[in-house]
């Protein structure tokens, strides 16, 4: 018997709505909350906790953005786990090169087919421009600050352009400032309409039924599923083909924005790790 204990937050609603959806799933998920000692227990949390399963058999899903991999999570996972899921080729390269010696396998993430007819009436997506690129970023434009800079830069507001920037609110979010910044060094910013919190599924689909392309011009990402989903909405994309993009994102599928990694200086005691800048093309 598996159990499946999903973690307490705002996406438990939403993933039950989604089990409930997979036929017999939601009779094994009905089930498994009565099982104390399952055979197999299959963890997805952040951060990481395999220590205490209670399953005979325990495997994790995991998904990575850095190159590097923090050595307490590579001795928990081999300690403890008797394999894991990862979301990319990109996230076991990073697991096997910082030790982890449990076995591996790439089982990607689902992606759901966003609505064509979905609608939204957010006040922020009142009178746009003809043209909008969407984007989003969980916190700040620290996985693409700088190309998101460049884009400010080469429009001005007398293009007929809209820039839709999802977020969600949390103590580490700093695009306002990010915007303020970028805005007072631009002599005729675009229009960037910045969204920032939860959406229900039928809105977040809403907005790529309205984007004329998706931007993301990400340094990292363990898979990618926003680029994932507008690829299956349709939706032209422009984005790095680095980290767990590379497993869809290419020169077929996307337009691919070029990039040269280099090694980040050490700030901390932390590994060095390897990082990714998107080039400006000229």
């Amino acid at each position: 018997m598996f159990r499946s204990t999903p973690p307490k937050g705002p996406a438990t609603t939403r993933r039950k709505l989604q089990i409930s959806r997979v036929g017999t799933g939601h009779g094994l998920y009905r089930r498994s909350a009565e099982v104390p000692y399952p055979d197999v227990v299959i963890r997805q949390m952040w951060p990481p906790r395999v220590l205490d399963s209670p399953g005979g058999i325990t495997l994790g899903y995991f998904a990575w953005e850095e190159s590097t991999v923090p050595q307490h999570i590579v001795e928990d996972f081999n300690r403890y786990l008797d394999g894991i899921g990862v979301t990319s080729e990109f996230v076991k390269t990073a697991l096997r090169d910082a030790g982890v010696d449990v076995p591996i396998e790439v089982v990607s993430n689902g992606v759901d087919r966003p609505d064509p007819n979905a609608r939204c009436d957010a006040p922020e997506l009142e009178h746009l421009s003809r043209f909008a690129s969407c984007t989003s970023a969980r916190a700040s434009l620290g996985k693409g600050r700088r190309p998101f800079g460049r884009l400010l830069r080469r429009v001005s507001g007398a293009e007929d352009v809209s820039l839709i920037l999802k977020t969600f609110p949390n103590p580490h979010n700093l695009v306002g400032d990010h915007l303020a910044e970028l805005r007072a060094h631009h002599l005729d910013p675009p229009d960037v309409r910045w969204i920032d919190r939860d959406m229900d599924e039928a809105s977040v689909d809403a907005l790529y039924a309205i984007a004329s392309c998706y931007v993301h011009p990400a340094r990292g990402e363990g898979f990618g599923l926003p680029v994932a989903e507008a690829m299956a909405a349709g939706v032209p994309v422009i984005a790095t083909a680095h980290s767990g993009l590379a497993d869809f994102v290419s020169d077929a599928t996307a337009n691919t924005i070029p990039t040269r990694s280099s090694q980040l200086r050490r700030i901390s005691p932390r590994p060095v790790r390897r990082g990714l800048n998107p080039i400006s093309s000229s």
